[in-house]
């Protein structure tokens, strides 16, 4: 055990590459986490301030990305630490953009349904913009969902919907283009922050 603590002090973390760095931390290395955050905090801030434009923000993903690592490290399996931290800075930023909004009680929902940074990927990313989606027709008003929905899943016209629901054909398109408004909103604004990280952690 001594000799086994001996070895570990003399250990120069900063000469590990990333992979044997992440097997340390995994084993409950303090000192090899620190290594890991000193390599890599400056891009994560950088790339988290381009998106949200606020310090405090940035400083708040970097922080929750760390803290996701140390928690999980047990359990986490990291092949590619650069699209690792792409991906989980990318997840926060949107966390963050989400709290950020009018529309806060949809947000704190969507916050519990995000993937968390331990398992973000291409694949998982594109499903959790899809669940967002979902979340964001779900906090429409009742009336003007059933009408989003039978128009845009259901693919029936304006004049369908309205003999459906027994109302005028004008306040079925007035209800649309509201909710159709609101939603390309909320997406422009998601996907704009996706891409922005994307770009950001091209250039790490």
């Amino acid at each position: 055990m001594e000799e086994s603590l001996v070895a570990h002090h003399q250990i120069r973390f900063s000469e590990l590459a990333d992979q044997a760095l992440l097997s340390f931390i995994q084993a409950g290395s303090n000192a090899a986490f620190s290594e890991l955050y000193e390599r890599n905090w400056k891009n994560m801030y950088n790339a988290a301030y381009k998106r949200l434009k606020s310090k405090i923000l940035a400083q708040d993903v970097v922080q929750n990305v760390f803290t996701d690592i140390w928690e999980r490290r047990d359990t986490l399996q990291i092949h590619d630490l650069t699209a690792y931290l792409h991906g989980a800075v990318r997840f926060q930023c949107l966390k963050q953009a989400s709290k950020d909004t009018q529309h806060s009680p949809l947000f704190e929902q969507l916050e519990c349904t995000l993937t968390s940074a331990s398992r973000t990927d291409h694949s998982i990313l594109e499903q959790e913009l899809s669940n967002l989606f979902t979340l964001w027709i779900e906090a429409l008003p009742p009336k003007r969902r059933e009408i989003f929905t039978l128009h845009f899943i259901e693919e029936m016209s304006t004049s369908e919907i309205a003999a459906e629901l027994n109302i005028a054909q004008k306040t079925v398109q007035n209800q649309i283009g509201i909710a159709t408004a609101l939603l390309r909103g909320r997406l422009e604004q998601t996907l704009f922050i996706s891409l922005l990280a994307t770009s950001a952690f091209l250039k790490m």
